[in-house]
């Protein structure tokens, strides 16, 4: 599944466990209602992130995941996350990357 989307905001990565950590995106889709989600992307897909920034358009290759959750009291909660896969910068965008200078060697 494929979500374009513009990044609202990216959050910390967050260590859940030894072998586990997440960092989620904010994202608004550009629709006439627009549509607010939270995407996660975990473990090493994490570095993915390093090439967006806030307020660049991104098309988001996603899969749903999904689980059951039954609280205290007993009833059913059902509860999705948009788990990110890929991400593709739209119109050739991209975070903007000082280059490092190279040194000139004068002989």
């Amino acid at each position: 599944m494929r979500l374009r989307a513009k990044i609202k905001k990216i959050g910390s990565p967050r260590q859940i466990d030894t072998n586990f950590m997440v960092q989620s995106v904010i994202v608004e889709t550009d629709e006439k209602k627009p549509q607010i989600f939270e995407i996660e992307f975990y473990n090493e897909k994490i570095k993915l992130l390093k090439s967006f920034s806030k307020g660049q358009e991104v098309l988001f290759h996603i899969k749903l995941k999904g689980k059951e959750w039954i609280s205290p009291d007993h009833k059913a909660i059902y509860l999705v996350n948009f788990l990110a896969w890929r991400a593709e910068a739209i119109n050739g965008q991209r975070k903007k990357v000082r280059p490092k200078s190279k040194s000139k060697r004068h002989i």
